[in-house]
């Protein structure tokens, strides 16, 4: 009985609520710093809207590139069960679909993560608020 009720004392931390370093926008915008985001590492970030968090990630491929996805998968959004990384890959929490973070634009199969439209400034990626808040209907 023990063991059971220590498994379901974890699910919480894995939730969108905990999940992520919370944002709040200026001007309309978000700024993430990426200086410190190493090559085949993701930072996840949150923001509240609407009484919902809404989650996403910004990854540095290998190659440099900065990649922006929301922590929601086209096909396994309703399950909000999200993403994870680990060692230069992003995996989906419910199929345990993995893949690269090169590939999170076209993800594998049918898991790929929501795309977000975002540029850089500096050593800032900037991601627009209205971008975000659009995307509350995948949390």
């Amino acid at each position: 009985m023990l063991i059971i009720s220590a498994v379901i004392l974890s699910f919480p931390a894995c939730s969108n609520k905990n999940k992520g370093e919370e944002l709040v926008p200026a001007g309309g915008r978000f700024e993430i710093n990426v200086s410190r985001l190493e090559k085949g590492g993701a930072r996840f970030f949150r923001h509240r809207f609407k009484d919902k968090n809404i989650v996403f990630m910004v990854a540095r491929a290998g190659n440099g590139e900065l990649k922006a996805a929301f922590d929601a998968c086209i096909t396994c959004y309703p399950h909000r069960m999200g993403y994870m990384s680990e060692k230069g890959c992003v995996i989906c929490r419910y199929c345990d679909t993995s893949f690269s973070i090169e590939n999170i634009d076209t993800g594998v199969g049918n898991c790929v993560p929501i795309k977000i439209p975002s540029r850089l400034e500096g050593e800032n990626l900037v991601i627009s608020q209205s971008d975000i808040e659009a995307g509350a209907k995948w949390f």
